[in-house]
């Protein structure tokens, strides 16, 4: 609150208190991935977590490689942070092509999440060829892997005319 009203220098030491937090975390972060070797994959995920700060350009790359290794290691979850950041370029560059790989190995690892992801660059055509019957094949695969959100894009898409996908394909079939 003080900060708020600048009272007695509190937003300068606030910033400090920030910056201070902020160098301790990317120290912590280049620690693990100097020794990622001895952590196991939900340890290097959490790590990750704790390290990205998205108004921190210094902590993206350090996050990204931690989710790497615990991807590597077959993590769903951090499978989907990779594709996620191949996608939208958080400390990696912009890359469509890895951002599919990671997204497949996300959804074979059994991310209800990657395949909605997946499925939203097909709709907006983002990185990939836009391409709606792709989009709803795999917001239905979502949607049967538990994914909360993937419904509303399901039925939108369906509003708009594509045909539902038939149950037990793969993305990519046909639909008629």
């Amino acid at each position: 609150r003080a900060a708020g009203y600048d009272f007695l220098d509190a937003a300068q030491r606030l910033r400090a208190m920030e910056e201070g937090l902020n160098a301790y975390r990317r120290e912590k972060g280049v620690a693990a991935l100097a020794d990622a070797q001895r952590f196991d994959a939900e340890t290097l995920y959490e790590l990750a977590g704790s390290i990205y700060e998205p108004d921190i350009p210094q902590s993206l790359p350090i996050a990204f490689a931690l989710y790497m290794h615990a991807a590597e290691e077959g993590h769903a979850d951090a499978q989907l942070q990779v594709a996620f950041r191949y996608r939208q370029g958080l400390g990696v560059a912009v890359d469509g092509p890895k951002a599919v790989e990671w997204y497949r190995k996300a959804i074979d690892s059994g991310s209800p999440y990657a395949a909605e992801g997946l499925g939203e660059m097909y709709q907006l055509g983002k990185l990939v060829p836009r391409d709606l019957r792709q989009a709803a094949a795999l917001f239905a695969e979502a949607v049967e892997a538990g994914s909360f959100t993937a419904g509303g894009r399901l039925a939108a898409l369906r509003r708009a005319g594509v045909p539902e996908p038939k149950k037990g394909g793969k993305p990519g079939w046909k639909f008629w």
